[in-house]
């Protein structure tokens, strides 16, 4: 199948200044689809256009769906889409020391926020200590609702997200769970991905994940972060998920963030590099948080991107929406939904082929029963033949046992008549003998 498609350009977006960002503007929320012509072809194959130009563009994302395909779930549930408000975004990881940041950073933007935790009551305690400390205004409080969601419970993540067409994770294994070996997959993987997958379901239009530097290829010093349980190849699986989830996606790579203060940025100006290019370095939680603001204010510059973060001193001063349009886009919206219909295709053909399994298997099962039924009525006739064959002998044992008693009696007589006849011998009485002789002739 041929798929020709007729690009529609984006207008480019506001711009941001580094320092801080600007407050959301809806116009800026819109989306616009393209007109996808498909000829069939004998082969059956699609021809993707060349996307972006990085090289982790759609050469690359589409050899993550390719080794991802066998793996991908054909059964499920999909949540009901419900009218999104561009204005609302959901975050996941909200009481976290990013999350916490991330979640000012929106609220001064000028979003409504629908912030995540398990412990709803704690959070809200703890937004009562921010708004004590001015961290948050009395204005921003309207704008926040704190919801109840855990990563490890995909059932009511649905119902987390709500009326949002944003979200946000920036979840992570933490630090008291370092002797945890199932932590890492648990949360950034498994966890993760069911966010991805619930915010699919339910419609959402943009995504921003946030994981790490050395996430997508092995580099040190990030990489040593593997040593923690694989968690940087529990992270590429998140992303993975999000790349071929078909929504506009945003993958945050932070460098380093556990010695940086937020002050960090007065002497440090953020830099952004793509994928896969740099394994080292530091930044600020509030660098990362306003950039992840900043791609959601300006969600055209910043979709389908994989941005690699860290704050050098060398580096120029720039605004945050400069350096997001410093970076190609790896894929674009229309060869992304060439891709879904590919991933379609390819779902429903692994559908057809375990449908098809689950038939043969269902055929074995009923053989081996008739097979099973078939010995069980064999070894039943042998025992049933069997009994007969004792049954028949039986019966023809008696008259085999008449010949030898009519032996016996013919040999007792004949035994008697020659004891008599020995006996009138040596009597001498000839004449008797005679007669005895003469009567058995």
């Amino acid at each position: 199948m041929k798929l020709t498609v007729n690009p529609v350009k984006a207008p480019a977006a506001p711009g941001l200044r580094q320092s801080g960002v600007q407050p959301f503007r809806s116009g800026q929320c819109s989306r616009r689809r393209v007109a996808i012509r498909c000829d069939a072809g004998k082969t059956g194959t699609k021809k993707l256009g060349g996307g972006g130009g990085s090289e982790g563009g759609l050469g690359g994302l589409l050899g993550t769906i390719t080794r991802s395909i066998g793996t991908l779930p054909t059964k499920g549930t999909a949540a009901k889409k419900g009218p999104k408000d561009p204005r609302t975004v959901f975050l996941a990881g909200a009481t976290g020391r990013l999350g916490a940041r991330v979640l000012r950073e929106l609220l001064a933007a000028g979003f409504k926020v629908r912030a995540g935790a398990r412990n709803v009551d704690a959070a809200k305690s703890n937004t009562d200590i921010a708004l004590q400390f001015g961290l948050l205004v009395p204005e921003q409080l309207s704008r926040l609702q704190w919801v109840e969601f855990d990563l490890e419970e995909p059932e009511g993540m649905a119902a987390a997200i709500g009326n949002a067409s944003r979200v946000v994770c920036a979840v992570g294994a933490p630090e008291s769970a370092t002797l945890d070996a199932s932590a890492p997959k648990r949360i950034d993987g498994d966890g993760s991905i069911a966010l991805v997958e619930a915010a699919a379901a339910a419609g959402v239009e943009q995504f921003v994940l946030v994981t790490s530097l050395g996430t997508g290829k092995f580099g040190f010093p990030a990489a040593v972060l593997n040593l923690f349980w694989g968690v940087l190849k529990q992270k590429r699986r998140a992303e993975e998920a999000l790349e071929r989830s078909g929504m506009s996606y945003c993958i945050v790579r932070p460098g380093g963030m556990e010695r940086p203060t937020d002050d960090y940025k007065n002497t440090h100006n953020l830099t952004l590099k793509p994928r896969d290019s740099t394994f080292g370095g530091q930044v600020s939680r509030l660098q990362v948080a306003e950039l992840v603001t900043a791609a959601l204010v300006n969600p055209e510059l910043a979709a389908n991107k994989c941005l690699e973060l860290v704050a050098e001193t060398s580096a120029p001063a720039a605004s945050l929406a400069e350096l997001l349009d410093s970076l190609p886009t790896e894929i674009t919206k229309e060869e992304q939904e060439q891709l879904a219909e590919v991933e379609a295709e390819a779902r429903a053909e692994l559908a057809a082929a375990q449908a098809a399994l689950r038939e043969a298997q269902e055929a074995v099962a009923i053989s081996a029963d008739k097979l099973a039924e078939l010995n069980d009525a064999l070894k039943e006739a042998k025992v049933r033949g069997h009994g007969r064959l004792v049954s028949a002998k039986a019966a023809q044992l008696p008259d085999a046992l008449k010949a030898p008693k009519v032996l016996v009696a013919c040999m007792m007589r004949d035994f008697c008549f020659l004891a008599v006849l020995l006996c009138c011998l040596l009597q001498g009485r000839l004449g008797r003998a005679s007669c005895i002789v003469a009567s058995c002739i």
